[in-house]
């Protein structure tokens, strides 16, 4: 079966929900237990997760064009979505700038200062969260059981539409 943008949109997406709070939880160890690796590692997640969220949103507008014409798709949510999976990108892109740099300055023996790693994790958790966010509107677009957004409801999602994936 060829795939298609939201086919490739979907497949993409998940990285970035998965490995960034996996990113944050290997620094926030590492930070712990003041383990050079577990917050190296950390940080390759990050900016991994950064680019394959740079990946998932350019798919997503051509994903939305696929399926703003689709019967049960709602407007609403496809536009809630797209914002804020553009507020979740600005986070990442200041994460993965910040992970970079916690990389760059990890290097041999330097010291990352203090406030490097504090930032890196805020910025990381932030992102997290806004994610989370974006991602729960994306699969509430298709989705309605999960909830998200308050525009579906049993049998049908705003003005009748009906939400349900077929």
């Amino acid at each position: 079966m060829p795939w298609n943008w939201p086919h490739l949109h979907l497949a993409l997406n998940h990285a970035p929900v998965i490995a960034t709070p996996l990113g944050v939880a290997l620094l926030g160890w590492g930070l712990l237990a003041k383990s050079r690796d577990l917050k190296r590692a950390g940080l390759v997640l990050l900016v991994l997760a950064t680019l394959a969220s740079i990946a998932a949103f350019w798919t997503g507008e051509n994903s939305e064009e696929a399926v703003e014409g689709l019967a049960g798709v709602s407007h609403k949510l496809v536009h809630e979505h797209e914002e804020a999976a553009e507020t979740a990108r600005i986070a990442f892109l200041a994460t993965g700038v910040l992970a970079a740099l916690g990389l760059l300055l990890s290097r041999g023996e330097r010291k990352v200062p203090a406030w490097l790693w504090a930032a890196i994790l805020a910025a990381g958790m932030v992102t997290s969260g806004l994610l989370f966010h974006a991602a729960g509107l994306g699969g509430a677009i298709r989705h309605p059981e999960i909830g998200m957004g308050g525009a579906a409801s049993p049998g049908g999602g705003e003005g009748g539409e009906q939400e349900d994936e077929g």
